[in-house]
């Protein structure tokens, strides 16, 4: 009996802030109880347990310990599989408020099997329920709505009913079927219902819940309050498992296998970052200053409970100077003020600036810098000003607002920056001062959300030839994708790297051989970025009738190229090089219309560079470029003089980036 009772499972959600979903799957997936992931969306992960696994406090808070990415737990018992459909949820609020009651009456069963889930959650956890009924307990019933479909550039659609309305008919439902009461106050239990655009994506008990003795008023406990040392809040204090998001882009993934390292926080708050960072990473030491004496209270209260290796340093302008030699961090993370409720929006460039600065003084080379920042370009520009720093990514998370998560890592100094200069290949964000991947992300996203009338959740991506996947995540984060993106790249290296990414599933293979895969109708979006010009001219055709067949009819197929004519400061025989090898893009489009795509058009992108002479120098001798590879070193020396003759190191050179974008629909016929 006991081996059987040991297969019984559980359904749980386990939500997020939106972006860091896919994280939370993967520790979920590396757990060792046996979970099983059945659905991961953009801000929340669904996933089947086993209930052996609540039987015991220890294996529960591996179970915790193993979700601190998330915000809430939840024993789901509705739409488990598959979201509801809610018709005419934009159109008819009736007809949409009757469909949500329906489903609320129909879930009762399934409801009660939760209860006991919870209740035997709780008494895993040693929290006791409270004075429950034999009739069954209280309860009340809340809403979250989010839309996701583009009514025009800047516009959302929204549903025609509000949350209060979608709560309290899935709420009448549910009492209807189960008899439970409904208390605002002092309720047993809350049932949470989450609807997107026109579909409940899950309803489920919240598991956790504290009862305030003042007012007698219950309130569900998110899970980053249930940390020990979380006993004093400051006024814009960060969530724990954001905190700990940071930390993993800083130290990795692993918490069990960092090393020992330094964190430094300059803008601690309530001492969020150095605390997450000692408790949750092995031998971590965190260290937090801060500038706002209103702060240094609840930081010093949170660091007498907390673990040892978390320090406060006390009162500092992390701007101007740390009170740090230079060199001793492995990382530096840090929740900067947005100007909104914490500092002022005039000041947050110089502050980010300093910032910047003091950050590449204290890190070793090779440590990462991440800051999570609002601003949009000119954060990140701030933040990128700094030479000893190099972008690595740009990540856009939604809270309560969209926010960026952005992570640097520490330049090794150089004494020759002529000679020596080393930039990774195709990362321009390292190259020019504004992030120009990030500058790509925005418009392929601005076209494909465009050009597609299906939901995030119905879309499946693929890449092809998306390198180390990292453009390919982040464009699978910003438009809020359900199902992990297709990456593919000839590059065993480049594809193992893109493997290690939740978001995809990559594998080895060059265009042509993506384009025979023969897998029909399985994608809604492909992306062709910068490869097309390698494939053979007597094979293109070939590619865009393979890539047709593999797409859903209303789907939509972006190349993304560069023109024939290259606008960049090159050498001469680099020149013909370049235009020998990029076919006009005309010859794109001819291909796409033979293969039978509809629509389509070329759109140009356009951004202004600058950049120093020594660092353009630096990449040609590099051949960060195809274009250089078939230049000897002599050859490729000579070319650099002929680029630099009557300039000085310490000049800058200029010119007007430029890529075309071609996009096609595979209309249903």
């Amino acid at each position: 009996m006991a081996a059987a009772s040991d297969r019984v499972t559980v359904t749980l959600c386990a939500t997020c802030a939106t972006g860091l979903a896919h994280g939370l799957a993967r520790s979920l997936h590396d757990a060792p109880f046996g979970s099983r992931i059945i659905r991961v969306a953009s801000s929340h992960v669904v996933f089947e347990t086993p209930t052996s696994c609540f039987r015991g406090d220890s294996i529960f808070t591996d179970l915790i310990s193993r979700i601190r990415l998330a915000d809430n737990l939840l024993v789901i018992f509705c739409a488990i599989e598959e979201p509801i459909h809610v018709p005419l949820a934009f159109d008819d609020p009736d007809a949409a408020i009757n469909t949500i009651e329906k489903a609320g009456r129909q879930a009762g069963q399934d409801a009660r099997a939760a209860y006991k889930h919870v209740l035997q959650i709780r008494t895993g956890a040693s929290q006791q329920p409270n004075n429950v009924n034999e009739d069954g307990p209280t309860f009340r019933a809340t809403c979250r709505r989010r839309c996701t479909v583009q009514c025009s550039k800047r516009m959302k659609k929204k549903q025609e009913f509000n949350s209060a309305q979608a709560a309290a008919a899935f709420g009448g439902g549910m009492q209807e079927s189960t008899n439970w009461q409904v208390s605002l106050r002092d309720w047993d239990v809350e049932a949470f219902i989450y609807i997107e655009d026109d579909h409940i994506m899950y309803a489920g008990l919240q598991i956790f819940k504290t009862l305030t003795e003042a007012t007698g008023r219950a309130n569900s406990t998110p899970l980053h309050a249930m940390r020990t040392w979380r006993k004093a809040l400051a006024t814009t204090a960060l969530k724990a498992s954001v905190a700990h998001a940071m930390l993993q882009r800083a130290l990795g993934q692993n918490c069990h296998a960092t090393k020992a390292a330094v964190v430094v926080d300059p803008c601690c708050g309530g001492l969020t970052i150095p605390l997450e960072a000692a408790d949750a990473f092995q031998a971590c030491i965190g260290l937090g200053v801060d500038v706002d004496e209103s702060v240094l209270a609840a930081a010093s209260s949170n660091e007498l409970v907390g673990p040892q290796g978390a320090c406060l340093l006390g009162r500092c302008d992390a701007a101007k100077r740390l009170p740090l030699r230079d060199a001793c961090a492995d990382a530096v993370v840090s929740d900067l003020p947005f100007g909104k409720l914490c500092g002022k929006p005039h000041f947050r460039q110089r502050l980010y600036q300093g910032v910047a600065r003091e950050a590449a003084r204290v890190l070793r080379a090779g440590g990462k810098a991440v800051f999570l920042c609002c601003g949009r370009s000119h954060a990140t520009d701030a933040l990128a000003s700094c030479e000893k720093l190099q972008l690595c990514s740009v990540e856009h998370l939604t809270m309560e607002i969209e926010v960026m998560l952005v992570t640097l890592q520490r330049l090794p100094d150089q004494k020759d920056d002529d000679s020596t200069d080393q930039v990774e290949l195709g990362n321009f964000a390292g190259i020019w001062g504004h992030p120009f991947e990030m500058f790509v992300e925005q418009r392929t996203c601005d076209v494909f959300s465009q050009l597609t009338h299906m939901k995030p959740h119905e879309m499946l991506l693929a890449d092809v030839g998306g390198g180390n996947g990292l453009f390919a995540a982040n464009i699978h984060t910003r438009l809020g994708l359900l199902h992990p993106a297709v990456c593919c790249d000839p590059n065993e290296e480049a594809v193992e790297e893109a493997r290690r990414r939740p978001a995809l599933r990559a594998h080895v293979a060059d265009a042509s051989a993506f384009a025979q895969e023969g897998v029909a109708n399985a994608f809604d979006l492909v992306l062709i970025k910068e490869v097309v010009h390698l494939v053979p001219a007597d094979k293109v055709e070939a590619l865009y009738e393979g890539i047709y067949g593999q797409m859903k009819d209303g789907g939509v197929c972006m190349t993304i190229t560069r023109p024939t004519d290259p606008p960049y400061p090159l050498f001469e025989a680099a020149r013909r090089v370049w235009t020998s090898r990029q076919p006009p893009v005309c010859v794109f489009e001819a291909a796409m219309r033979k293969a039978g795509f509809d629509d389509v058009d070329v759109r140009e992108w356009r951004y202004p560079i600058r950049c120093r002479l020594a660092r353009w120098l630096a990449l040609i001798r590099a051949r960060f470029w195809s274009t250089f590879h078939g230049f000897s070193d002599d050859e490729l020396e000579a070319g650099v003089k002929e680029v630099a003759k009557g300039k000085d190191a310490c000049d800058f050179v200029e010119f007007e980036e430029c890529l075309l974008c071609v996009t096609a629909r595979k209309n249903v016929k």
